[in-house]
């Protein structure tokens, strides 16, 4: 079998992704976005037309940002306290 040629980069302006295009930019799988996409608590803002699913680059960019995790500075002292009661 002859292995596929790479595909070529796809350009990412603020423009319509289809849910596989998506997926290739975002890197999460076509399956889970369609289940964000129906999510109770923050779905994924998308448009239908007709049976096609877009989503628009800068809706998801500020979707995906609710997602961020910030970490608290660790503290030290607590770490060691607990590491010395061990």
């Amino acid at each position: 079998m002859t292995p596929r040629p790479p595909r070529p980069p796809l350009e990412f302006d603020d423009g319509y992704f289809r849910l596989r295009d998506l997926a290739r930019y975002s890197g999460v799988a076509i399956r889970t976005l369609r289940d964000y996409l129906h999510d109770p608590i923050n779905p994924l803002p998308h448009y239908r037309v007709g049976k096609l699913t877009l989503v628009r680059r800068s809706e998801y960019d500020r979707w995906a940002l609710s997602f961020k995790v910030t970490q608290e500075p660790k503290d030290i002292e607590a770490m060691v306290d607990a590491m010395v009661k061990r």
